[in-house]
């Protein structure tokens, strides 16, 4: 059996597939991946897996995506344009198209003569879809994010965040009606280009690999989306709290970004206890936020992650789901300080579930910071609780159907080679 997976070049993308694409080979067949060197060269494949690189206009694109801007400019201003800015939403659509056409007249040969039996595309890998459309095999959509609502402009969750945080954020205030009118206009746009160059849609079955516990408004969520939960067996004895904050944005690329960073550990200048942050290898924050004078906070390039979430009290995050899945893997509660809508999504689930506290409101308040930080501190057993609650329903997820229910859909169903 032949099977090509049109990955995501990003870590919390290619991760979660790991033990997935191994059961695969374990189980006899042959894998073409398609990715990032960068994440796959350490991960051990036997010989009947090939590697293609993406071609370097697919990485200058995804790198374009996040480039800081000019430093005089509000940086909110900046990280909202794709939904506020008609300008750079239709240069957007226009290079995503050319981008996706191009991408398919490179390898739709290739893929034609290799003969793949199944096709499995990361939910984000928007330029393999019109492969995966043409080719006539089945195609499975792995999604490692959150789902977005079916109708998002009927999602309560998404007017509360954009009257929050973008309306309260970007200079001109724009009205919620504004923003929606523009996505309006983004979707006509998306269709007649999509027209225009011909795309049609792959049939597919859609997994994700999380649970309604950590999906905020599953009920908004369409019915052929599959939840295979995460396996977040951990030995207990490894996980050792004490009293410690760790603080986090992930591999930041944008200004807006290490500006919420900056003001976060300056409301932790005022904590009396250990807090230690990571600036995700981002050299430019690192250097930017050189002024915290609380000899209390560490800060750090590039640290081991794990590590210090299982020492952590308090997990302060910007809600990426990965980081999330390591925090509950170390049973640590979670305060989350989002700035996009699939984060936002996260910490509303994270706080319905009393596993930590979102913070949704802006400008970003310090005294708000310290009092929810404070507040999880005062009552670790009900947040570590609520944290295990997810944890569980994760686990139980993954037990009844996890990479279980991807093989038995392939036809994959001999002995399992990794023990869950």
């Amino acid at each position: 059996m032949k099977i090509v997976f049109f990955t995501f070049p990003y870590a919390g993308h290619i991760f979660p597939n790991i033990q997935l694409l191994s059961e695969l080979e374990n189980n006899g067949a042959e894998l073409m991946i398609f990715g990032s060197m960068e994440y796959l060269c350490n991960v051990l494949f036997g010989e009947n897996t090939v590697f293609e690189p993406y071609p370097e206009f697919i990485n200058d694109f995804l790198r374009i995506q996040s480039n800081t801007e000019n430093k005089s400019e509000n940086p909110a201003n900046h990280y909202y344009s794709y939904i506020l800015n008609e300008d750079v939403i239709k240069m957007r659509e226009y290079k995503v198209s050319q981008i996706t056409r191009l991408f398919c007249e490179l390898y739709l040969d290739k893929m034609k003569s290799y003969k793949p039996d199944y096709i499995l595309v990361d939910s984000f890998a928007f330029f393999a879809w019109e492969i995966a459309a043409k080719l006539d095999v089945k195609c499975i959509e792995l999604n490692c994010s959150v789902w977005e609502p079916e109708d998002l402009l009927k999602s309560k969750s998404w007017r509360d965040f954009v009257s929050n945080i973008i309306i309260q954020e970007v200079d001109n205030k724009p009205s919620i009606e504004l923003i929606n009118t523009i996505i309006r206009k983004t979707e006509r746009l998306r269709k007649k280009l999509s027209h225009t160059y011909g795309f049609s849609q792959a049939e597919k079955k859609a997994y994700a690999y999380h649970c309604t516990a950590l999906q905020d408004e599953p009920e908004m969520v369409s019915g052929n989306k599959t939840y295979l939960g995460y396996n977040l067996k951990h030995p207990e004895n490894s996980i050792k709290k004490d009293g410690s904050i760790y603080v986090s944005r992930g591999t930041m690329s944008d200004a807006y970004g290490i500006k919420l960073l900056h003001m976060t550990l300056k409301a932790f200048e005022k904590i009396d206890r250990l807090v230690f942050a990571s600036f995700g290898s981002n050299k430019k924050a690192q250097m930017t936020i050189n002024d915290i004078s609380n000899e209390n906070i560490k800060t750090m390039l590039y640290c081991n992650q794990q590590e210090f979430l299982a020492k952590a009290s308090v997990f302060v995050t910007h809600g990426g789901i990965t980081g999330v899945r390591e925090a509950l893997l170390n049973r640590t509660p979670l305060l989350v300080i989002p700035a996009n809508f699939p984060d936002y999504q996260v910490g509303k689930a994270i706080e319905k579930s009393h596993a930590g506290l979102l913070i949704e409101n802006r400008p970003l308040n310090q005294e708000e910071i310290l009092y929810k930080t404070h507040e999880i501190i005062s009552h670790m057993d009900e947040y570590a609780d609520g944290v295990n609650f997810i944890a569980c329903k994760l686990q139980e997820q993954w037990d009844k159907a996890g990479i279980f229910r991807i093989l038995d859909e392939i036809g994959l169903k001999k002995q399992w080679s990794i023990n869950y």
